[in-house]
Formats: C-alpha cells, structure tokens, sequence
C-alpha cells in the first residue's frame, strides 16, 4: 500500500484506526531537518508526555512479526505547529 499524507497538529488525532487485518504500520516524520517532533501512542491519553517521538526525517515501523500491535489504534500530536506525517499500512490475510 502506497504512502498517505497525514496532517498532525498539536491536537492529538487518530492517523489509523484499528484493524484485524493490518500486519505492519509504517510513519515518516517528512519535516524538514530543525522541524518539528512528533509524539505517537496507542494509548489517546498522554501522548505527548508517554508516547514514543518520531523526529522530523525519521521512521518507525509496527511490525507484527516482530511482536508489535500495529492493528492497533494510533495516536500522533507535534510538540508545535504542524507536522507533514506519511502513514503506511500493511494489510494481510
């Protein structure tokens, strides 16, 4: 599945919801080097002071094989303005 544009604010949104079927769950922080953070959580509740930053150029992988949740909801919030986010999701059988 191809990359999606994802818009993240410093207001905590879902850039996936829960799915069964989702084996892997890719993000890409595609600021600009001095941009901004992103913090992401499955968890809606404290993202930003207990999730896990995403800083601008880097990726993070949820892969289920390798003992990840990536069905699970995923929450992101910048610590400042907003942040150009790409989302990748895995589907399997």
């Amino acid at each position: 599945m191809p990359w999606r544009a994802f818009t993240a604010t410093t207001t905590i949104q879902k850039a996936a919801s829960y799915n069964t079927k989702r084996k892997s769950l890719s993000l890409l922080n595609a600021a600009a080097a001095g941009g901004n953070d992103v913090a992401y959580s499955q968890d809606p509740t404290g993202v930003l002071t207990q999730g896990f930053i995403l800083k601008p150029g880097a990726t993070v992988t949820l892969n289920k094989e390798d003992g990840d949740e990536p069905e699970a909801d995923l929450f992101v919030v910048t610590t400042a303005g907003t942040v150009d986010l790409r989302v990748q999701e895995g589907i399997g059988a």
